[in-house]
């Protein structure tokens, strides 16, 4: 099965997709801030600084028919209430062949030749959240829940991260759930090995091909 490994979007869906048509991947695994946010009035402060509204509103709104199978984890910039509702809801495609994996659950992809286990661990590490403590930007860390649910999900293929899995929780993660390929957000593109499993750092302007059945990972180019 032909992957594509993308860092952050940003909400540039439509020029992502339309950049990535030429590397035919079967499905897009994503490491967060996709840019969901179906009302554009409710955009937060932090995220019109630093990445803009992006096309999600006009696309929610409009309709989107133009993406690859993709799955995705929670980033710092999404409308995280949303995200939950639509999960109390069970319904975690965003828009058409886009869905949303919430932090620390497992699903598979894939067809009857081929089906690949993918855990999501979304949104960044804040002590005083992580130990209860509720504050103003509560909703973009991970829980202590989430946290037991990641560990206890079971044995996965590959596990995508938002932040650096280089904390003793991440660690503690990634020895239950004994992935064969790591991928996480990070400054710079990276090839690594975390705990001695493969893993690939993705930069917001790189994706990688990762090809399953040959189990190698391929440099692809700069969206």
């Amino acid at each position: 099965m032909k992957l594509l490994l993308a860092g952050e979007i940003d909400g540039k869906i439509i020029d992502f997709y339309e950049k990535i048509k030429i590397h035919t991947p079967e499905w897009v695994l994503c490491t967060g801030s996709f840019g969901t946010w179906p009302d554009k009035a409710k955009v937060d402060r932090g995220t019109r600084q630093h990445v803009g509204v992006g096309d999600f509103p006009r696309l929610y709104a409009s309709g989107f028919n133009n993406a690859v199978q993709t799955v995705y984890v929670s980033g710092v910039h999404e409308d995280h209430s949303w995200l939950k509702q639509r999960q109390a809801a069970q319904n975690m495609e965003v828009l058409p062949n886009i869905h949303w994996l919430a932090t620390g659950y497992r699903t598979n992809i894939g067809n009857w030749d081929e089906n690949i286990r993918i855990t999501g661990f979304g949104k960044v590490y804040s002590e005083q959240t992580f130990n209860g403590v509720q504050g103003k930007r509560s909703n973009r860390h991970y829980t202590r829940p989430e946290f037991e649910k990641a560990c206890s999900s079971g044995p996965t293929d590959i596990i995508l991260f938002h932040e650096r899995p280089d904390n003793k929780l991440t660690r503690q993660i990634i020895f239950a759930t004994q992935p064969k390929l790591i991928v996480f957000s990070n400054r710079t593109a990276e090839l690594t090995k975390i705990m001695g499993i493969q893993a690939i750092g993705l930069s917001k302007s790189e994706i990688y091909m990762f090809d399953t059945r040959l189990l190698k990972i391929n440099k692809s180019s700069n969206v």
